[in-house]
């Protein structure tokens, strides 16, 4: 008898917790994305899935964190180093995910609800708007893709209720909602599905860049190339620079490598090659992680040095004025003693 009022005691107890509207369930402090409700579309690369099995996206009171993974365009990452998706803790979001494929994202259009459904879009150069509910183009009769989560604003937790959704182990070979086509001239095809990879271990994002791209001789030719990394752990990169002309002709080729931690400026002279006056092509082939290669591009053209103040050269000005002033000293020193 004592052990079924015990029992009958802690059932009451544990049902005042839960119904008592101080009680806030732990999903609406940290979130994950809903199974069924995580496909957000992009006009220009289709699909992009927010809970994938190796997705692991989070949301707080204060960002957006984890990845997002399309088939065709690779891995979104919503916390790189230098930005991040931002959550002003009612759900309006802000700053910029990062993709290796498909550059920044603004996540600035994208608002959460009380019921935790995402509306708005988010844009960027490469993947142009993508839209986070159907509602958004009123299309959900043809087309019912949105994406969830059971976070949700402070201002609307005073109810207890712990909302649907969850999950956020949605597998990445599922099939998404059908394409919806929002016009007779518009029409987006389903991106071909890919076997989806674990989340790299080594990711970056490079930038490569010339000093000057008017040069009067090739050991003046000098490019930087900028690492950083999101990724997990130090990594190899080998990085293959070619020089060749306007008709594709090689004239010079160099390898190089490095390890990568957190970020690196890697500088490289090429005091070597022999070019001569023209317009040239350089390119760096990058290769890490075994098989991810990238490859950048940029133009410089080497002139003959008595062209180059034509390209408003600063040593060359610096350089006149000099001449112009010794010029004048001497012409009043002359003047001077003439007329003594």
């Amino acid at each position: 008898m004592k052990q079924k009022l015990t029992q009958l005691f802690f059932i009451i107890s544990l049902a005042v917790i839960l119904l008592s509207p101080g009680f806030v369930f732990a999903s609406e402090t940290n979130g994950t994305i809903d199974s069924t409700y995580k496909y957000a579309w992009s006009e220009n690369i289709g699909w992009i899935n927010f809970a994938c099995d190796n997705c692991n996206v989070q949301i707080t009171d204060s960002a957006m964190t984890g990845y997002a993974w399309s088939a065709n365009y690779g891995w979104k990452n919503l916390n790189p180093s230098t930005s991040g998706v931002s959550n002003n803790s009612e759900g309006t979001l802000s700053g910029s995910a990062w993709g290796e494929n498909t550059g920044w994202i603004d996540f600035s259009g994208v608002t959460i609800d009380s019921s935790g459904y995402f509306s708005g879009y988010a844009s960027g150069t490469v993947t142009g708007q993508i839209s986070f509910n159907c509602a958004n183009t009123s299309s959900c009769g043809s087309s019912d893709f949105k994406v969830r989560t059971d976070w949700r604003p402070v201002s609307t937790r005073d109810s207890g209720s712990g909302a649907g959704g969850g999950g956020g182990a949605g597998r990445g070979d599922e099939t998404p909602p059908t394409v919806f086509v929002p016009g007779p001239e518009t029409v987006f095809l389903e991106p071909e599905r890919i076997d989806e990879d674990v989340i790299p271990e080594q990711l970056f994002d490079i930038n490569f860049e010339l000093d000057g791209n008017i040069i009067t001789r090739a050991k003046d030719l000098v490019v930087r190339v900028t690492f950083t990394s999101f990724g997990t752990e130090p990594t190899p990169v080998e990085m293959t620079f070619m020089i060749r002309d306007q008709s594709g002709q090689e004239f010079h080729q160099s390898i190089d490598s490095l390890v990568v931690e957190t970020e690196a400026v890697f500088t490289k002279k090429f005091e070597d090659a022999v070019l001569a006056f023209g317009d040239y092509t350089l390119v760096l082939t990058t290769l890490y992680n075994v098989d991810v290669e990238d490859e950048f591009y940029a133009d410089f053209k080497i002139i003959e040095p008595s062209s180059v103040c034509s390209f408003l050269s600063i040593r060359c000005w610096i350089w006149y004025i000099i001449a112009a002033v010794i010029i004048a000293l001497i012409v009043f020193i002359i003047f001077q003693k003439n007329y003594k």
